[in-house]
């Protein structure tokens, strides 16, 4: 028999799955993760889930916060080398068609991609690209069918760049100020700026800010940036990538 909430259950999965569906409270991002973690999952450890994850307490909250609650069960749930390549994403700006090639051969520049018997990197990489898809984790963008990047939904990369953020995974730079706290924080290993425009007084402090993270940063993009004085590249010891576009 069913129970109040928090009480216990029995292990029916259809039971379980309306349960999870109402608590997704309709939010098609919500369900479209759940669904895809669901189905890695063995029908009888999904109560266990349900628990997990915190749906079955009186004082869940829904909408956004039970999304939030969803995409981190989901990112540790992640086998550890897809985390990595997930927190990448994070360098890209928000509604951006991202190229598949081109992440990919990121991914490859910053030892990313493992090499395995009798397939190519690039073939490797690929699959690391259409787990995160099949996982509802990033979004296809498609011609005929075909697959030749995604796009990241806006919640999904707020989560991102939480943990990349937690992780000093990477560091994002642009107009709203967050270049002045490159100087202050731990070592900057990969470097974004969006959409910047680094002019007169502003461009002196900020490339100053550019040049200190330069001696450790071993992927640096910059996408739609106007900036009229460079800091010399030259300065990046340990570049691995350098993406310019825009």
């Amino acid at each position: 028999m069913l129970g109040d909430e928090g009480s216990h259950v029995d292990n029916k999965p259809d039971e379980i799955s309306n349960k999870i569906l109402k608590k997704c409270g309709g939010i098609p991002l919500a369900i479209i993760t759940m669904a895809s973690l669901l189905a890695n999952k063995p029908r009888d450890r999904w109560y266990e889930i349900y628990k997990t994850i915190g749906f079955g307490c009186k004082d869940s909250n829904e909408g956004e916060n039970t999304t939030m609650r969803i995409l981190s069960f989901s990112y540790y749930d992640l086998p550890s080398h897809l985390r990595t390549r997930l927190l990448y994403l994070g360098a890209f700006p928000e509604d951006c068609s991202i190229d598949k090639g081109a992440l990919i051969w990121m991914w490859i520049a910053e030892g990313f991609v493992h090499e395995q018997q009798g397939t190519w990197l690039f073939e490797t990489g690929e699959g690391y690209f259409n787990d995160l898809i099949n996982r509802s984790l990033i979004q296809s963008v498609e011609s005929c069918y075909v697959p030749y990047g995604c796009r990241v939904h806006d919640i999904v990369l707020d989560f991102i760049r939480s943990m990349s953020h937690e992780e000093n995974f990477f560091t994002i730079s642009d107009n709203n100020g967050h270049q002045d706290t490159l100087s202050k924080s731990p070592p900057v290993r990969r470097l974004a700026h969006h959409n910047m425009s680094m002019r007169h007084t502003a461009t002196h402090q900020a490339n100053n800010h550019l040049t200190n993270a330069m001696r450790t940063v071993r992927s640096f993009s910059a996408q739609g940036c106007d900036i009229e004085l460079w800091a010399p590249l030259s300065r990046f010891t340990l570049l691995r990538v350098l993406a310019i576009e825009e």
